[in-house]
């Protein structure tokens, strides 16, 4: 009868079969610190210079540089939110000194109406943006937008962070537009004022699946160390930058990584490389599996050597459109 639900048609309009959504190889901008097609959060305290290392990252992408240890990227365009910076007295000396490619640089932090660029109200603002960047791109020889900057997160929040569900909800959709577009997109956020507790909503971190936590390191006043917080992919082993020139000229500049660890299970255990060299005495403190010695070195290795025999399924996807636009 017209208008008569079925099991059938339920089944078919609420599940999707593997047939149709393809696998889809990760990829990144910066391997083990930066993916393609997922938000990462870069929590700091204030006075970290997080805003100088995202500049780096900006100036990096645009200009088709290498990150330590990488071959150079594929050149793009990067768009930036940035409210809590002048753009005339702070990001255009900041890019500059970045050596980022200006004309490849684009702020959204002001809509063309002149108010201020706020989420959930304005995504669509955003995705218009990356296209309309992309089409212009096309006709003027120019790269795709291949990353976007919020600095930071609360800024724009219209209805802020302390609602879980409106924070997943939020998160939700900067999720959706990474992998839409396989843009790659850091979202930086402020720690409480003891500089270790994540403020907001646990959703927060809950939700991403990759968070680094940005601190001064111990042994240099001018270096900030890179932690895993959480990831649920390989990531970088402690990635840092320093700060160099002074007002108008600083910048950031990056020192490392040099290994990697895997992510999720081992990485919150805060696993190293069993292969790579004990860490100088002037290096950030040894782990407790350093420190344990060579028994617990070994359990360290046959415990990673299970991780990559028995690697954790990649997250469940949570929207059925997206699969089928991907096949498409």
């Amino acid at each position: 009868m017209f208008g008569e639900a079925t099991v059938d048609n339920v089944i078919e309009d609420l599940s999707v079969p593997f047939s149709q959504i393809p696998a889809i190889k990760s990829t990144s901008l910066w391997p083990g610190v930066i993916p393609n097609r997922t938000p990462v959060l870069w929590v700091a305290p204030g006075g970290t210079g997080k805003g100088l290392a995202i500049a780096e990252v900006t100036g990096i992408t645009t200009g088709g540089r290498n990150f330590p240890g990488c071959e150079p990227v594929e050149p793009g365009q990067v768009i930036t939110i940035a409210p809590e910076d002048d753009p005339n007295e702070d990001l255009a000396w900041r890019f500059r000194a970045a050596g980022a490619d200006l004309e490849l640089v684009k702020n959204l932090t002001i809509l063309p109406n002149g108010d201020p660029f706020m989420l959930p109200s304005n995504e669509p603002e955003l995705r218009m943006a990356i296209e309309e960047a992309n089409e212009k791109g096309d006709e003027e020889g120019l790269p795709h937008v291949r990353l976007v900057t919020i600095d930071p997160l609360y800024a724009i929040c219209e209805n802020g962070l302390s609602s879980p569900k409106l924070t997943r909800r939020l998160w939700t959709s900067l999720q959706d537009i990474a992998r839409d577009y396989g843009i790659a997109m850091i979202v930086s956020h402020h720690t409480t004022k003891d500089s270790r507790v994540v403020a907001g909503s646990r959703q927060l971190t809950d939700a991403a699946r990759m968070v680094w936590m940005i601190g001064k390191a111990d042994d240099n006043p001018d270096a900030r160390v890179m932690r895993v917080f959480k990831s649920n992919r390989r990531t970088a082993s402690d990635p840092r930058y320093i700060i160099e020139g002074d007002e108008e000229t600083a910048h950031a500049v990056f020192t490392g990584p040099e290994t990697v660890v895997t992510g999720s299970r081992a990485a919150r255990l805060r696993l190293s490389d069993p292969g790579e060299p004990a860490p100088a005495a002037a290096a950030e403190p040894e782990t407790p599996a350093a420190a344990a010695g060579n028994a617990a070195d070994k359990a360290v290795a046959m415990a990673t050597a299970w991780l990559d025999e028995h690697p954790e399924p990649a997250p469940a996807e949570e929207r059925r459109g997206r699969h089928r636009r991907e096949a498409a």
